[in-house]
């Protein structure tokens, strides 16, 4: 069974928020809420444990503008380890997402008013989308731990020894033999190879 990521809800209107908080703890999962765009930002950013992030796009910052125009600069780097269900009743938002070449599971659009069951299947996807990167982070990391120890046992298998060549104790099991520009025909003389006496 897959696990449930944490889900952190921003959503300025009393009343969907509660219905969203309803309808998601239904679904399994734990869920948080932000008041603010700004507290919904920062605990996203100090945040490193992946969380399926519901925000309503256009909540207020304290000062100008809205929450998604200083979110969408964040996307690629300081928040990437969440995915999200950018809620909106703008349908230019869905040009604003496509210009950032957003991955349509990392992030996702939610039309007010939402259709049946939209909910559900935005919160599903952004869950399967984080299971699957913490599948293939285990995969790789398991990988790379046994690069290493495939590396550290080769490493050992093939450790260099080194010999001096005139010890007895040189693999080849005997003193080097010097050649003295004679040709052996196969017979025993029974002199000495060094000296061909």
């Amino acid at each position: 069974m897959t696990t449930t990521a944490p889900v952190l809800l921003a959503e300025g209107d009393a009343l969907l928020r509660a219905s969203l908080h309803t309808i998601l703890t239904r679904a399994g999962y734990s869920v948080m809420e932000a008041a603010t765009a700004v507290e919904a930002i920062q605990y996203l950013v100090s945040n490193k444990e992946p969380h399926i992030a519901f925000l309503d796009c256009h909540l207020p910052l304290d000062g100008d503008g809205e929450l998604f125009a200083r979110l969408a600069p964040l996307l690629a780097k300081e928040v990437a380890q969440h995915s999200f269900v950018l809620m909106t009743s703008n349908p230019d938002m869905e040009c604003q997402i496509t210009d950032l070449a957003m991955d349509q599971q990392y992030v996702q659009l939610l039309f007010k008013p939402f259709p049946q069951g939209a909910v559900e299947k935005a919160v599903s996807n952004a869950n399967e989308y984080l299971a699957g990167k913490a599948a293939a982070a285990s995969i790789e990391e398991t990988a790379s731990d046994e690069t290493a120890e495939t590396l550290e046992e080769l490493a050992k298998d093939n450790a260099l020894v080194e010999y001096d060549i005139s010890s007895p104790s040189h693999p080849g099991g005997q003193q080097p033999h010097h050649y003295d520009g004679t040709v052996n025909d196969g017979g025993d003389s029974g002199g000495n190879p060094d000296t061909g006496e």
